[in-house]
């Protein structure tokens, strides 16, 4: 139990101001927000497949930069794919 339902147990107040029945009875600072895809899409992207990150295409104009990054995506999905596959020992799709 963290301290701010400890804190609303004995004094039946929520630190944050709203009532205790908006938020499900419990305090907003003990919440735990859902996993979110695209921080974890980012965090593939950036760290752990592709290393995106300043400079990563090199060319002028949103169009482009659009593409090419639509493009490594795209590598970036395919390779996911194969390595789910593989870590299963699953045929090649």
């Amino acid at each position: 139990m963290c301290l701010l339902q400890d804190r609303h147990r004995r004094t039946g107040q929520v630190s944050s101001g709203t009532p205790a029945s908006a938020v499900g009875n419990q305090p907003l600072g003990c919440r735990i927000p859902p996993p979110s895809a695209i921080e974890s899409t980012n965090a593939e992207a950036k760290i752990h497949r592709l290393d995106i990150g300043r400079g990563f295409t090199r060319v002028f104009g949103t169009v482009r930069n659009t593409l090419l990054v639509a493009f490594a995506f795209a590598g970036m999905n395919d390779r996911m794919i194969r390595d789910w596959h593989a870590g299963r020992r699953l045929a090649d799709p």
